[in-house]
This record gives C-alpha cells, sequence and structure tokens, in this order.
C-alpha cells in the first residue's frame, strides 16, 4: 500500500440520493467498464450474507464514489494500482491486496493504470456490529495460502445460480470474510457460540424470546449473556432483539404484500396495537403514517 498525502478526490458532478434501510445514502455518477455485476437479494432475517458480486476491467480515469452505504464492499485488485479515499484516508491498492470499504463511509476509487478488481457487497442486521473497533481504512495483503480466492468464486458461483441450500452457505461464506478482517485487524472475533445464537434468534423471529431463554441455549447464565453481547455486540440482548425486530418490520413495511398484523407476527409481537406503539417509539412514526407517506 502506498499512502497519498493530499486526500484523492475527483470533481465529479452533483451526487444522487436515495434511502435504503432508513439510511441517507448519496451515489455519485460512475465510469466503469467491463463490469460483470450479479445480484441476488439476500434473506431478510440473515445476519450477514453477500448480496452481490462485481468483476471489474476499468481503464485509467474510471471511477466511482458512494456515501453512506448500508454495506461493506470486500475487494480484491487482481492487477494494477487503484487509488482509494475512505473518509480522511487515501492510499493506492495494488495488485494482490485487499480493500474492505466499511459501511457509513465517504469512499472514493479511481483507477490509475488499467486494473481487475473483483469485489463483494456484503449486508445484514449484524454487519456493523461485527465490523465495530475494526480499522479498515487501508489495504491489506491478501493471505499467502489462504483460500480468499475460493471463497469468491463460490459466491460468484452460489449467486449465478441459486439453489435450495444458497442461503446458507453464502451467509456462512460471507461470515468467513469478516474472521478474515478480524484476524488482519487484530479484532477478537466472535465466538461460534454467539454467532449461532444470533442466527437462531434471527430464523426465529417470530418466536417470543427473551434473555433468559437464550441463555439456556447456550448453557451459560444471564449475566453471562449480558457480558457477551456488552463486549461483542456493544448492546443488551433485550435492546438487540428490540432493534432486529424493528429493522426486520420495517423492511417488511415497504413490501405492500405484506399486511400490518402479519408483519407484526413475523418479528414476534402477536398484538398488532403493541407493535405499533414499538415501532412508533423505535423509529419516530408508525406504520400507518408509513404506508401513507406521510
Amino acid at each position: 500500500m502506498k499512502i497519498l498525502k493530499t486526500p484523492y478526490r475527483r470533481d465529479p458532478p452533483r451526487a444522487k440520493t436515495y434511502t435504503s434501510a432508513g439510511r441517507r445514502i448519496e451515489m455519485e455518477d460512475s465510469r466503469q467498464r467491463s463490469c460483470e455485476k450479479i445480484f441476488r437479494p439476500g434473506e431478510p432475517y440473515f445476519l450477514l450474507a453477500c448480496t452481490s458480486y462485481f468483476h471489474t476491467i476499468a481503464q485509467p480515469g474510471d471511477w466511482r464514489r458512494r456515501i453512506g452505504t448500508d454495506y461493506l464492499a470486500v475487494t480484491l485488485v487482481l492487477a494494477g494500482e487503484t487509488a482509494v479515499r475512505i473518509d480522511d484516508a487515501s492510499f493506492i491498492a495494488e495488485k494482490d491486496e485487499l480493500i474492505f470499504l466499511p459501511p457509513g463511509s465517504d469512499y472514493e476509487t479511481g483507477t490509475l493504470t488499467e486494473s481487475e478488481r473483483s469485489a463483494l457487497i456484503l449486508r445484514g442486521s449484524a454487519l456493523e456490529s461485527l465490523l465495530r473497533g475494526m480499522d479498515l481504512k487501508r489495504t491489506f495483503p491478501a493471505p499467502p495460502g489462504s483460500d480468499l480466492r475460493e471463497i469468491y468464486d463460490r459466491l460468484y458461483a452460489l449467486l449465478k445460480e441459486p439453489s435450495e441450500n444458497q442461503p446458507g452457505l453464502v451467509s456462512r461464506l460471507s461470515f468467513s470474510l469478516i474472521d478474515l478482517a478480524s484476524s488482519l485487524t487484530g479484532k477478537e472475533t466472535m465466538p461460534e457460540n454467539l454467532r449461532d445464537l444470533l442466527s437462531w434468534i434471527a430464523r426465529n423471529l417470530n418466536h417470543p424470546q427473551n434473555a433468559a431463554g437464550l441463555a439456556d441455549r447456550i448453557h451459560v447464565s444471564t449475566a453471562t449473556l449480558n457480558r457477551i453481547f456488552r463486549k461483542y455486540l456493544n448492546t443488551s440482548p433485550r435492546k438487540y432483539l428490540i432493534t432486529l425486530r424493528m429493522e426486520t418490520a420495517l423492511r417488511m413495511m415497504k413490501e405492500p404484500d405484506f399486511r400490518v398484523k402479519e408483519i407484526a407476527a413475523a418479528v414476534g409481537c402477536p398484538d398488532p396495537a403493541n407493535f405499533s406503539t414499538v415501532f412508533r417509539k423505535f423509529h419516530g412514526f408508525s406504520p400507518g403514517k408509513m404506508r401513507s407517506g406521510r
């Protein structure tokens, strides 16, 4: 990696804005050639999933910028040099280096010499918690002898030809990329029992859950469960459940086919009136106002 003393910035046209999962995102027009894109929407209740694959052959002058994204882009440089700016950090990524473009950041990439890159887009309810504490504003050498290329190839194949087992396989491979980021940054990886518990919570969101029951599932005390959640997710089990339910409900509210009563049941709130109260308190507006567009 080469550090740039002055920030890498283009003078692009005015940014366009859009909203995803309640987050305001700016997207500036970009110019990239020979970009193969595969997209499959991920299972909405998964904690983490790869939803897109890009393979790009870029020419000098090609560039892109994103502001406030809701995803993690994991880019492997296969050839050439790419200038990168993540917020206030600017550098040049070279062959066999990894770039992690984190959610919520203002990032910009520009092609300096003819380049080839592969990128995976990861999304999920646990993404920001998993990345908390990682310093990703730099490049990382692809670990020698790692199965990184195989992960890219397998995710490419799974997204291109979906199967019955695809969601689970995609999620596991996506977690392996987070594990790689953890090892490269020196951050302690989330323990497997917590990861399994979070996956179980997401799959059973329509059932009532509480801290005592969750602690029993992984054979620890309620106090220990609270410490684990605080350490790795920076929240309590109760707040985690509320956040997951309300964020899932918000995504479902955007689909006109779901009635409010059905959404409430799907996120473990059998009483629609209580669901509306919690939804309004969490998001600042009621389900009815959201549906009416007011």
